[in-house]
């Protein structure tokens, strides 16, 4: 029993704390994360890659807009989030554009502080990265999807 003063009038209560439910919107977040990855490592086509990413980054966002207070949770299924949507940038980046159209987007997604935390990109030589907009496709979108898989492991530890 607690005391309680409310407008100067005391009075005797019990508190209950009451614990808010599990957040659905968390493993429905790894859970997308999850299944981007599993087709990623089976072979898609960039309209169903989008599409998937496109769904993903609701069920994401969502989740790190929430309430839940696991915020290394939230951290690490966004920046799994955004290894998939790079790749797809990428990859839409060279679908039926002109050379210096593709040259200019890849160009400047190296702004993308996402990039630095991704071993398989920043572990490529300068060339690799200055010819990058001839083959993006081909340089950039498994080191990315790789990228995201620590991040989604990292995510569910946190969500157990």
């Amino acid at each position: 029993m607690r005391r309680l003063e409310v407008f100067g009038i005391f009075a005797w209560t019990r508190f209950n704390v009451v614990k808010s439910p599990p957040n659905p919107t968390a493993p429905e977040a790894v859970e997308v994360l999850r299944g981007i990855q599993s087709v990623t490592n089976v072979g898609i086509t960039y309209m169903e890659y989008s599409r998937r990413v496109l769904d993903a980054t609701i069920k994401v966002d969502q989740f790190e807009r929430s309430d839940d207070l696991r915020k290394e949770a939230k951290r690490e299924a966004g920046a799994a989030m955004r290894c998939y949507q790079l790749a797809g940038q990428i990859w839409s980046a060279g679908i039926g554009k002109e050379w210096e159209n593709q040259k200019r987007n890849l160009t400047s997604l190296w702004a993308d502080p996402a990039l630095s935390q991704c071993p398989g990109i920043v572990s490529m030589s300068q060339q690799n990265r200055d010819e990058a907009w001839m083959y993006g496709k081909e340089i950039f979108v498994g080191p990315l999807w790789a990228c995201a898989g620590p991040h989604i492991d990292k995510a569910a530890k946190l969500l157990r």
